[in-house]
């Protein structure tokens, strides 16, 4: 009876960590935003809505994101992080960006172009900008 008991404590536990550790992976952007901004970026944090007559954050919002984070130093270093409400469309999303990234990569190489963008993705936010950038968050 103990050991049952035990065994179920432990298993609770270790269900409570977990969830844990998966919501620390997703980065918070007002943290990113200040962090960003003491390293000398601009930085624009947009709550996604349906109902913006901006054609880019509802389009957004059709994609599952829920928060849009902009920023950029110089036109040589930027960063932008989507966050998703929804695991299935973060996964679609990520996996559409990682082909999009591929699929520059390569044209970047035949014309002979160093492409310096980082594409990662944290609990459910995806981060892409230049390497940089994307070490900070």
């Amino acid at each position: 009876m103990k050991k049952k008991l035990v065994l179920s404590i432990s298993v609770v536990l270790l269900l409570v960590l977990a969830v844990i550790a998966c919501v620390a992976c997703t980065p918070n952007a007002d943290s990113v935003q200040k962090k960003l901004e003491g390293e000398g970026y601009e930085v624009e944090v947009i709550e996604v809505s349906s109902d913006s007559e901006d054609i880019v954050i509802s389009t957004y919002a059709q994609i599952g994101v829920t928060k849009v984070l902009r920023a950029s130093k110089s036109e040589d270093e930027y960063l932008t992080i989507l966050w998703f409400s929804d695991s299935d469309k973060f996964n679609d999303a990520y996996k559409s960006a990682e082909e999009k990234i591929e699929e520059l990569k390569g044209y970047a190489e035949e014309a002979g172009i160093t492409f310096n963008v980082k594409l990662v993705k944290k609990g459910k936010a995806i981060i892409q900008g230049t390497a940089d950038a994307v070490k900070l968050v």
